[in-house]
């Protein structure tokens, strides 16, 4: 929980740059306790923070985030934002990698024209070091990156797909939705900041 609510100062450099990217009317999904939001805030930065879970939300706007919203991406109207900003492993909200090109479409819609998604992922192939485990893994039918979370609390549970995706694979599903997505920082540890956008703006 600690590290859900670090300030800029705790945040690493994949994230500083992508903040530093962020223009116009800002959308932070996933926004978790609302730590981007508040420093984009502080900026004086237009921003929306949004996440699907009302205790996310509560403490955002506990912290002092401004303007929040329960829910998705899919509840504004199109071209609502110039920056969407989906950060902590954001490609992990599409669930799997068959969902990913749905969801960045879904996404992109909210875009202005020109607007960007700031997205960041890591590459799990690096865990896969030992040559057997690579071939099984990497040349199996599911996706390496795609993994199954289950979490406990208090005697809460809660199972959720999370899906990690390497560059090269995000930039191919995004092209059969008509995005571009270009690699814009490379962090120190199989982790990557992606800009996507429409093809045709």
């Amino acid at each position: 929980m600690k590290y859900l609510l670090r300030d800029n100062l705790q945040m690493p450099a994949l994230e500083r740059d992508a903040l530093a990217r962020c223009c116009g009317r800002i959308l932070d999904l996933g926004c978790g306790g609302g730590s981007h939001s508040l420093y984009l805030q502080e900026k004086g930065e237009n921003v929306v923070a949004c996440d699907r879970s009302e205790h996310m939300v509560r403490v955002a706007t506990a912290r002092g985030v401004l303007q929040t919203h329960l829910g998705t991406a899919t509840d504004f109207p199109n071209s609502s934002f110039d920056t969407i900003l989906i950060l902590m492993n954001g490609s992990g909200l599409a669930g799997t990698l068959e969902n990913l090109p749905l969801f960045l479409q879904q996404v992109a819609q909210k875009l202005t024209p020109g607007g960007q998604i700031l997205l960041d992922s890591s590459d799990l192939a690096y865990m896969f070091a030992d040559e057997e485990d690579a071939e099984s893994i990497l040349n199996g039918e599911s996706y390496y990156g795609e993994l199954d979370y289950h979490l406990s609390y208090r005697g809460a549970r809660e199972s959720f797909k999370w899906l990690y995706v390497d560059f090269e694979t995000l930039r191919q599903k995004a092209e059969t939705v008509g995005l571009i997505a270009e690699r814009v920082f490379e962090g120190k540890h199989f982790d990557y900041l992606a800009k996507i956008y429409w093809a045709n703006c």
